[in-house]
């Protein structure tokens, strides 16, 4: 009895040391997840400003280009 009592808290404290360890690599990859978030937000972010300034400068040209051309006809 007390050989099994022994094999089964051997048994257990591994579970808890896997458990832990998987624990620790999850809460690392959710750092990793949580960084690569704010890198793309940045990245992201910094393509949507310059691309909506660009789009913004070109309708803004053509709208003078075709207020141009009204006024000349």
């Amino acid at each position: 009895m007390k050989r099994s009592d022994e094999r089964f808290e051997r048994l257990f404290n591994e579970l808890r040391e896997s458990r832990e360890e998987s624990d620790r690599r999850f809460e690392a990859m959710e750092r990793r997840f949580d960084n690569l978030e704010d890198w793309m937000g940045i990245v992201v972010g910094g393509f949507q400003r310059r691309a909506g300034r660009k789009l913004e400068d070109a309708i803004a040209g053509t709208l003078r280009l075709a207020l141009k051309r009204d006024q000349r006809i």
